[in-house]
């Protein structure tokens, strides 16, 4: 049962989730909760591991000899949205500012 309600903004929409729906949303809390314990583990894990191969690229961790991780170097870029801004000006920074809408799903707890 699909019921829409309005607000000043944007109408919400409930759906009466089926029998298979709670399933699925039970499944979904439970795997975000594992994905969690598991973000954790690997922060712990990669902390352990940085310790010892510190942070220069191109360290090798060996094990018995056998290269079994390193250390990359890498960068990122990205742009000063305000200065981008002061210096186009307003009207000109919004011609080429782009914007993807996207879902997802967010539970209740």
């Amino acid at each position: 049962m699909t019921t829409a309600t309005q607000t000043t903004a944007k109408v919400v929409s409930k759906v009466e989730l089926s029998a298979k729906g709670v399933k699925a949303l039970q499944a979904f809390n439970k795997a975000k909760e594992a994905e969690a314990k598991v973000k954790a583990s690997k922060a712990k894990a990669e902390a352990i591991l940085r310790a010892e191969l510190g942070e220069t690229p191109n360290t090798q961790a060996t094990i018995q000899g056998v290269v079994v991780a390193s250390v990359v170097g890498s960068k990122n870029t990205s742009f000063d949205r305000d200065a981008l801004k002061e210096f186009l000006g307003e009207e000109k920074y919004n011609e080429f500012l782009r914007t993807t809408e996207y879902t997802y799903i967010k539970t209740a707890n």
